[in-house]
Parts: C-alpha cells; structure tokens; sequence
C-alpha cells in the first residue's frame, strides 16, 4: 500500500470556513505562535466535525481498526517566504507500528508546491525509519540529513489542495516542503489517529529522546 493518498472534495465548506475564522481569530489574538500549534482544538470547538463520517471510514480502513484514536489536532502556519520543512518521517518520533497510525492534513486555504504544499514519497507503508538529525527550527525537532536524503532512489508527489480537500500519510512517509514562496500565508490543520493500545518501539523513543534533548541544547545555544 502507498504511504500516502488524496481524498477530493471531502470536507464540508461550511463547516471549514467556520473553522478557518475561527483559527485566523485565534492567530490574530496570539501573534507570538510563528508556525505551529498543537492546542487548537482549547479555542475551535467544532474543530472535530471536520472529520465526518466519509473521512473516518477511510481512517478505519487504512489502519485497519473500527475504533480509533484521535491522538492530537495540529494547526500550522506557513508564513509568506519561510523556510523550508526539511525531509523527515514522524514515525521517528511518534514510535509506532508502521501501518497503525495515520495524519489528515486540511488545508484552510489552497494548499499547493509553491506556498507549503507538503511532497510524499511514493514509498510503501513499511518503508524503513532512517536516521534522523537534530534541528536548529522552532517546533520542529529532528530531520534526514542531505548525504542520507539525496542517495534515496525515490519519487515525491505533492497535491495541490483545493478548499474542501484533504490528504492522508501513513507515519513512516518521508515528507518535507519547498516552502512559502508567495506573498500570502497558508494554513493547514493536521489530525492524528492511531489504533488503540498500540505498543510503543522502545528503542526507537530512545533515539528520539536523544535527539530531542540535542535540539533543546541547539536551541538554547
């Protein structure tokens, strides 16, 4: 199974452009969040009911649980020119079975290669957690150096997303973007699931935690 997929047209608009006002209210009132947060759901309340019942059945379907897991809602913030997202797996982090945990990305606006869109490798869902580097980026901690990254035989799709679209990633994807390189920002919510009583890969939280550690020093430095 690929690592990665596009579901066309499946959110309700009404239901987005509510939430969208609601994450730009939010922003506006908290101007010190550069690109990330991970407590959106405390200030958007219906921000759930993005996920109806179309998307859910996919997600039980993908990893293959009628029951699963809403683990964290994410809003992030590609600013006008930033950086951009170095390649990484968020398995390396998250440390679990490769086919039991999933991320829905919706855009709040159009979302595409040019202004933060995200690249996928078509890769299969087992593909191999490589090794990962710490960061010197804010909320982001870990990456796959360039001398690992460039000797990889694979190929990358990128979707450009419409209002109403959504994308899925299975964890073990390696995926980054080119940045914003338009004069507007662009947002994006993520949902992460994962099936319930999942058991966590002890050795690779270890080398999580280590890295981890070093991107705190980094960033203190």
């Amino acid at each position: 199974m690929n690592s990665h997929g596009i579901l066309k047209g499946i959110i309700n608009k009404n239901t987005l452009n509510i939430v969208r006002e609601k994450c730009l209210n939010f922003l506006n009132n908290n101007p010190k969040i550069n690109n990330y947060t991970n407590e959106i759901s405390k200030y958007v309340e219906n921000i759930e009911e993005l996920i109806n019942p179309k998307i859910l059945k996919k997600i039980e379907y993908l990893i293959d649980d009628s029951n699963p897991k809403l683990c964290a809602i994410e809003l992030h913030i590609q600013k006008a020119g930033c950086n951009p997202i170095p390649p990484h797996q968020d398995n390396f982090y998250h440390c679990v079975p490769h086919n039991k945990g999933i991320k829905i990305l919706i855009p709040l606006k159009e979302l595409n290669m040019h202004n933060g869109g995200l690249f996928y490798s078509d890769s299969n869902v087992d593909f191999e957690i490589l090794k990962h580097s710490p960061t010197k980026i804010e909320n982001f901690s870990s990456f796959i150096e360039d001398k690992i990254f460039k000797d990889l035989d694979l190929n990358y799709t990128n979707y450009t997303l419409s209002e109403g679209d959504a994308a899925y990633h299975f964890l073990n994807s390696i995926h980054f973007s080119k940045g914003n390189k338009t004069a507007n920002d662009s947002l994006f919510l993520v949902f992460r699931y994962q099936s319930r009583n999942v058991e966590i890969n002890e050795l690779l939280l270890l080398q999580y935690q280590k890295c981890y550690k070093e991107h705190l020093e980094m960033m203190r430095n």
